[in-house]
């Protein structure tokens, strides 16, 4: 049976924003569907204090408020 999870949206844009800076501080930007969900997946075992998820989207969205996202 599959573990059901509910978390709060911001949780869900935070995770999102991490894992995008993951990607742009990484030496491959270049990632599959796949990888970026994988990404993602990561982030929610990295950071579970909402707390912290809190401070580090603002931060997030401070550092890509700005920037374009582009999808091929």
């Amino acid at each position: 049976m599959e573990e059901k999870t509910f978390i709060d949206r911001q949780w869900c844009i935070s995770y999102v924003l991490l894992a995008i800076d993951s990607i742009e501080n990484s030496a491959n930007k270049e990632r599959s569907v796949e990888a970026f969900i994988r990404e993602i997946e990561v982030m929610f075992d990295l950071y579970t204090d909402d707390v912290e998820l809190k401070r580090l989207r603002k931060k997030l969205i401070k550092k890509f408020g700005k920037k374009n996202i582009t999808v091929e």
